[in-house]
């Protein structure tokens, strides 16, 4: 059975966006060399879990990146869908939440959003891995990713890969 993967960009000193959700910061470090090593990762993923404040962020973007792959979005507020995206909105707990996206495929899950998510996935015991790449900027302040009530966990190191842009993505296992 595939595993539910936390992918994710974080600042030096661990934020995802800045406190008004902007990601605009991780433009000046997109490459090409990061750009082949996620779309490797990306053809492993057949769904995606994201939180609703991450899938508004993403649809503010414009057009729908994950078009091919169903995504399941973690709230109670039902957003819009956009055209050709294959979008379930679930209002329960994480596990109840896998069972469901278990039924659908057995391959990798992308865990994608912020710490409340990543948080309750943690929690549950239900992230294998975690892909973090460290942007070397200091945000200063913004949306962290990992709770505060998370102080503990337990990761294991294995692998690193350093891109020219300076950004450091490393590999953990989640023990």
């Amino acid at each position: 059975m595939g595993e539910v993967v936390l992918y994710i960009a974080a600042s030096l000193d661990g934020y995802i966006a800045r406190t008004d959700g902007d990601v605009s910061w991780l433009d000046a470090y997109q490459g090409e060399d990061q750009q082949t090593d996620y779309e490797a990762f990306y053809e492993t993923v057949r769904a995606l879990v994201m939180g609703s404040r991450t899938y508004e962020q993403i649809l503010s973007f414009g057009d729908w990146p994950y078009a091919e792959r169903r995504t399941y979005v973690l709230g109670q507020r039902r957003l819009p869908v956009p055209s050709g995206a294959e979008v379930t909105f679930y209002a329960g707990g994480p596990e109840d939440l896998m069972r469901m996206v278990r039924a659908f495929t057995h391959s990798d899950v992308w865990l994608v959003g912020g710490a409340r998510v990543v948080g309750s996935f943690l929690k549950a015991g239900l992230v294998n891995s975690l892909r973090l790449a460290v942007v070397p900027v200091v945000l200063g302040e913004g949306i962290a990713l990992f709770e505060r009530s998370l102080g503990g966990l337990s990761l294991e190191l294995e692998g690193e890969h350093r891109f020219e842009s300076g950004i450091v993505e490393l590999s953990y296992s989640v023990s």
